[in-house]
């Protein structure tokens, strides 16, 4: 039985856009290239998780209490509470959410 071998990130990467620029069959390249099917697949996912979005796992909408008329949007990203009020700015809860995200990577590492 052979021994692993282990390939960097950019290698994997590099690996991955060869199989999609061949138009191959992830089974057909994997074989081609002395590869498994599945550690193609588990690549080509390891890859989407590092450029994935944060995944948000809860949202709640909450209404005031004391002003019907404002509402809240409550979402828990990780662990963390964030409550975005009404007209908030698009870009600055993009970046607390990437922060998030960055941060709960960090930790599963």
């Amino acid at each position: 039985m052979a021994g692993r071998i282990y390939r960097s990130a950019e290698e994997r990467e590099r690996i991955i856009a060869d199989w999609k620029a061949s138009g191959l069959s992830a089974r057909a390249f994997s074989k081609q290239q002395g590869l498994t099917k599945s550690l193609i697949y588990r690549w080509l996912a390891a890859a989407r998780r590092r450029t994935a979005p944060p995944r948000i796992l809860r949202v709640i909408r909450e209404s005031a209490i004391a002003t019907p008329t404002s509402s809240t949007l409550t979402v828990e990203v990780s662990g963390a509470r964030v409550a975005v009020p009404t007209g908030f700015d698009r870009a600055t809860f993009a970046a607390v959410l990437q922060v998030l995200d960055q941060r709960r990577q960090e930790l599963r590492s």
